[in-house]
């Protein structure tokens, strides 16, 4: 459950927003409401000291920055999150905060792909495993509740995309190759 306060904008720094109710002062990011004219005085709905998303992305780029920085990458050309059903994430919001999070980092010019995880769970009375509706946590074959989710609660990074000064292309460790021995495009003349 989130609660959110009404509040007084006190000053602006960038995105983020000096509020104050009843004498508690509070950082509230504007990031979705950046289009907006706001400024002191004005009054906004504060969630929480930052949107859940942009802090989010802050945090991915930060990681993904930690990682090329451990590879000696020049820069980031894409980042692949996963993220479950259940886990609290709003995908488009946070492909949205990640153009804000991204820039003057190396992340900048970086495509996120957004892999989208089902809810998947195990019946613990009879042993069924499969997807189920978020509203909807039970057994799809006997209708019992007692489940433990396999999979749809998640939020991680599955693979970093990054180019190194050498021409060698990392994928988070998995594998290297490099980018003159790629294969050519064939064409109809080739």
């Amino acid at each position: 459950m989130c609660l959110a306060i009404p509040m007084r904008i006190v000053s602006i720094d960038g995105l983020d927003a000096r509020c104050e109710a009843k004498g508690i002062t509070r950082t509230v990011s504007l990031f979705l409401m950046q289009h907006e004219q706001l400024g002191p005085g004005d009054i906004v709905v504060g969630r929480e000291a930052k949107v859940h998303e942009l802090g989010l992305a802050r945090g991915l780029v930060s990681q993904a920055q930690r990682i090329a920085g451990q590879h000696d990458a020049e820069r980031i050309d894409e980042i692949v999150v996963r993220i479950g059903a259940l886990s609290g994430v709003e995908t488009d919001l946070l492909a949205r905060a990640f153009l804000a999070a991204r820039v003057g980092s190396l992340v900048e010019r970086a495509i996120l792909t957004i892999e989208e995880c089902p809810l998947e769970v195990r019946c613990a009375h009879c042993g069924w495993c499969g997807p189920v509706a978020v509203h909807s946590i039970a057994c799809a074959v006997c209708g019992a509740r007692n489940v433990d989710i396999v999979a749809g609660a998640e939020l991680v990074l599955v693979r970093l995309e990054l180019a190194q000064l050498n021409g060698i292309v990392s994928d988070n460790d998995q594998h290297e190759r490099r980018r003159d021995t790629l294969p050519k495009p064939r064409g109809d003349n080739a």
